[in-house]
């Protein structure tokens, strides 16, 4: 399947460039928020749970592993998914948040 050939004005171009930057920097910092939240969530809860139950090690390290899930796994599938994977214009025009859904 070949994509469309579409002619677009330079101007529309331009802010669907700018729309397309815009939208990158946003996924971005919310994959780096993400990470930082699965972080500081499963260091409080490894926190809490040390106060009130003598924690083994392996559970301490299993529940910062899990935390740290978020930058190891899912920052990069979210980069992917919105920074690499949209390089197309017209796929940007059917994203415009002004657009009405029928």
């Amino acid at each position: 399947m070949t994509s469309p050939s579409i002619r677009i004005p330079e101007t529309t171009r331009r802010r669907l460039d700018e729309f397309r930057s815009q939208v990158r920097k946003v996924k971005i910092s919310e994959g780096v928020l993400a990470g930082v939240f699965g972080l500081t969530l499963s260091y409080v809860a490894v926190f809490l749970l040390d106060r009130f139950v003598d924690t083994p090690g392996l559970v301490r390290i299993a529940i910062l592993v899990v935390g740290c899930l978020g930058f190891a796994v899912f920052f990069p599938l979210k980069c992917h998914r919105w920074v690499w994977a949209t390089p197309r214009t017209f796929w940007l025009a059917d994203a415009r948040p002004d657009r009405q859904r029928r």
